[in-house]
């Protein structure tokens, strides 16, 4: 499977996942996924890899350094 198609495939499966919503949107924002947004291709199929885990990620999460952010910050019990 392309890299695009399986980017594709974990969109699917990720639009009834809450926590995803966020990068959904930027993913339509952006006009989708193709060739040239494989930085958005990667967060995605990452998102996916971590729903499959059964992980509950949280997107785009303050580093509270400046402006910066984590991609996805996976909530403990700190």
């Amino acid at each position: 499977m392309k890299p695009v198609a399986e980017g594709e495939r974990a969109i699917d499966v990720l639009k009834p996942v809450a926590w995803a919503t966020p990068l959904l949107k930027r993913v339509a924002s952006a006009g989708g996924l193709t060739t040239s947004s494989i930085p958005l291709l990667f967060e995605v199929r990452f998102a996916y890899e971590l729903h499959l885990a059964g992980a509950v990620a949280e997107y785009e999460h303050e580093a509270g350094v400046g402006g910066s952010t984590i991609d996805f910050r996976i909530p403990g019990d700190r």
